[in-house]
C-alpha cells in the first residue's frame, strides 16, 4: 500500500516536472518568434526605407526628364514659330523679287527688240547710203594718194579696161578705205561713188572685161551684211556643185534649178551677186 502511494507521489512529480519543462519550451518559442519578428520588422522597414528612397529618386529623376522634355518642346515650337515666320517672310521677298526679276526681263526683251529694231533700220540705212558705190579691189596704192589721184585711177580703170567714157559717168568721190598697209602688194581697196544707181549698175556690168587682171570690182555693202554673205557663200557653192543655178543677192541666198527661167536674176544682179560669191 504504502509503496503504491510512492510510486504514484513520483509518477506525479514527474508528470509537474514535463508542465514546467513545456512551459519553459513555450516562453522560449515565443521569445524567438518575437525576436525573429523585430528582425523581420526591422528588415522590411530598412527595405521599405530604401525602395521608398529608391523611388523618390527615381520619381525626382523622371521629374527632371519631364521639365527638361517641356523645355526643349517649348524651345521647338519657339523654333518652329520662328522658322515658319522667317520661311514665310523669305518667301514673301523671294517672290517679290521674282516679280520685279520678271518686270526687268519684260523691259529687258523690249528693249533689246527697240534696239534690235533701230539695229535694223540703221543698217538698211547704211546700205542705202552705200547703193550708188562701187569697191574696187587690187588697184595700186600710191604713198600719201589724195581722193584725185584714187578717182583719177578709177576713171582710168574705167577708160582702158571697161572701154567707158568717163564723161558720160560722173564720179562723186573716190578714196581708200580701211587701215593703211606697209606692203605694197595688198592695196586698201577704193570706193567709188557714182551719180546715181544707174550709172553704178552700168559699170558693175561691164566689170567681165576685168577677168585675167588683179582688179576686181563689187558691190559695197555694211559689215553686217557681208558677214551674212561670207556666211552663204559655202552653201552657195555647194549648191552649184549640185548642178544648181545659185547667186547671192543682197544677204539672201537665191538657188533654182537650171530648167528653171522664173528665178534667173536680171544680169545687174547676178553681175552683183557673183562678185562677192568669187
Amino acid at each position: 500500500m504504502a509503496a503504491t502511494r510512492s510510486k504514484t507521489s513520483s509518477v506525479n512529480n514527474q508528470s509537474s516536472k514535463d508542465t514546467d519543462m513545456d512551459m519553459i519550451s513555450l516562453s522560449v518559442v515565443k521569445e524567438l518568434l518575437k525576436v525573429q519578428e523585430s528582425s523581420i520588422k526591422s528588415f522590411l522597414s530598412v527595405y521599405m526605407d530604401n525602395t521608398n528612397q529608391r523611388l523618390d529618386q527615381i520619381i525626382r529623376t523622371v521629374q527632371d526628364l519631364k521639365n527638361s522634355l517641356e523645355f526643349t518642346q517649348a524651345q521647338f515650337e519657339e523654333f518652329k514659330k520662328s522658322s515658319l515666320s522667317v520661311g514665310e517672310e523669305s518667301f514673301k521677298k523671294m517672290t517679290d523679287f521674282a516679280a520685279k526679276f520678271q518686270d526687268f526681263s519684260t523691259i529687258i526683251d523690249e528693249v533689246s527688240l527697240k534696239v534690235n529694231e533701230i539695229d535694223s533700220k540703221a543698217d538698211d540705212l547704211e546700205n542705202r547710203s552705200r547703193r550708188d558705190n562701187l569697191c574696187f579691189d587690187g588697184v595700186p596704192e600710191s604713198t600719201n594718194e589724195s581722193w584725185q589721184n584714187s578717182e583719177d585711177k578709177i576713171k582710168e580703170i574705167l577708160s582702158s579696161k571697161l572701154g567707158i567714157e568717163t564723161g558720160n559717168y560722173t564720179i562723186e568721190r573716190a578714196h581708200h578705205v580701211g587701215r593703211a598697209r606697209n606692203s605694197p602688194s595688198k592695196p586698201r581697196p577704193i570706193v567709188a561713188k557714182f551719180a546715181n544707181h544707174k550709172i553704178r549698175n552700168a559699170v558693175l556690168n561691164e566689170r567681165k572685161h576685168l577677168k585675167g587682171t588683179n582688179i576686181f570690182i563689187r558691190e559695197d555693202f555694211s559689215d553686217k551684211v557681208l558677214a551674212k554673205r561670207r556666211e552663204l557663200v559655202p552653201k552657195m557653192f555647194e549648191a552649184r556643185r549640185n548642178g544648181m543655178v545659185a547667186y547671192l543677192r543682197y544677204d539672201k541666198l537665191i538657188t533654182h534649178s537650171r530648167n528653171n527661167t522664173s528665178q534667173t536674176p536680171t544680169s545687174a544682179q547676178a553681175a552683183g551677186d557673183d562678185s562677192i560669191a568669187r
